[in-house]
């Protein structure tokens, strides 16, 4: 099901819950590869609904396989603590927490379907966030004062970004899966 089409399938006001990962399957980052988790979380902790995250998948406990029954204990690894991406989510989590727009607010796709970005702007009374996340091995460029065009002169700052590859960027490209959240003014 597309995204989209999620909008229209629930009644007006239902919370949809969000995930990466399940209890049957194995973690995202072995499903994916390490670095697309990195922009898939920010989609994830951005989106609208509910985001459910597994125990350990924070901090990409690999130890994790699946549960064969909900009643067997579980014990996380915490030996292969994975610093980056936990700053990674615990970063979003707060910007979630403290932007009632994440949790609320309303929800449009700026970056036409195919591209090789994902991005939307998430608003909430007079405030407007800018989501991007490059979901490309190449990286990406992207023209924001024409992405911004119909948002009348807004002034783009930059609240959050991930660029687990260490490339360095402008406002116009996105490294390898790097995501970006912006506020708008």
């Amino acid at each position: 099901m597309c995204i989209r089409d999620s909008t229209y399938s629930f009644p007006k006001g239902a919370l949809r819950m969000r995930w990466l990962e399940e209890k049957e399957q194995p973690r995202a980052a072995a499903f994916f590869g390490e670095a697309p988790v990195y922009p898939a979380t920010t989609v994830l902790l951005t989106l609208d609904g509910v985001p459910h995250i597994m125990m350990g998948q924070e901090f990409n406990e690999k130890g994790y396989r699946n549960w064969s029954s909900l009643f067997d204990g579980y014990k996380l690894d915490w030996k292969q603590f994975d610093e980056e991406l936990f700053h990674h989510f615990r970063s979003l989590i707060a910007l979630r927490n403290s932007t009632p727009a994440f949790s609320e607010g309303s929800i449009r796709f700026v970056v036409p379907p195919g591209e090789r970005i994902l991005g939307y702007i998430r608003e909430w009374q007079s405030d407007k966030y800018l989501v991007l996340a490059s979901l490309d091995k190449g990286g990406c460029s992207l023209d924001l004062p024409a992405l911004l065009k119909d948002e009348h002169a807004c002034r783009p700052v930059l609240l959050y970004q991930s660029a687990p590859l260490c490339a360095k960027g402008n406002d116009t490209l996105l490294a390898p899966f790097e995501s970006r959240v912006y506020r708008l003014y």
